[in-house]
């Protein structure tokens, strides 16, 4: 599935201010990611109007320990994580679908139909992938979150350690994302 190489490069990505992650942790978060990548495709919302997709956001925050600020411009959603005094980490990712009707065959495509600003009924998906980008966030923010107190971090979406260097972490993130695409997927051979 292209979208789980994404999702997982993304938390790859995005995550390597944490410390060495094995395969165990990124096989315990990938089904609820996966899920909520999915949910959040099959629902997309325009812009302006992302109201159940930052409910989505800020409950999962929520659960997470964050502080939570919602209608942030409208719509948004804040989430502050308190870990000490020292640097702000700020993970952020966009929420909103496109007027654009899906095409793709997926079993989980997006069917949703509304009314665009003229009165016309317009087909709205993910064409652009923020639903991936919104999954790939929640994915960090429970990584970092489940990091643990590292001492004098705190983070706006997540949490950071400084243990090892940035290379070694992003190279040792990449390789378990990448061990975990080829066991799963066999395209990404």
């Amino acid at each position: 599935m292209k979208t789980c190489v994404v999702v997982l490069f993304l938390l790859a990505t995005i995550a390597s201010a944490q410390s060495a992650l094995s395969a165990a942790e990124i096989d315990a978060i990938y089904p609820d990611i996966e899920a909520l990548y999915i949910d959040l495709h099959r629902t997309p919302e325009l812009s302006l109007q992302e109201q159940e997709t930052a409910g989505k956001m800020a409950d999962g925050l929520r659960r997470l320990g964050f502080e939570i600020t919602t209608g942030v411009g409208g719509n948004g959603v804040v989430g502050v994580l308190r870990n000490g005094s020292g640097p702000t980490v700020l993970i952020r990712t966009d929420m909103d679908g496109l007027p654009v009707e899906e095409k793709t065959g997926l079993p989980y495509a997006s069917r949703v139909k509304v009314k665009d600003a003229s009165g016309a009924e317009v087909g709205v998906m993910h064409a652009c992938g923020h639903d991936v980008h919104m999954a790939a966030w929640m994915g960090t923010a429970r990584l970092l979150a489940g990091a643990g107190n590292a001492g004098d971090d705190r983070a706006a979406g997540g949490r950071t350690r400084k243990r090892r260097s940035g290379y070694a972490r992003r190279r040792s993130i990449h390789e378990v994302s990448a061990a975990r695409l080829r066991s799963r997927n066999p395209r990404f051979q």
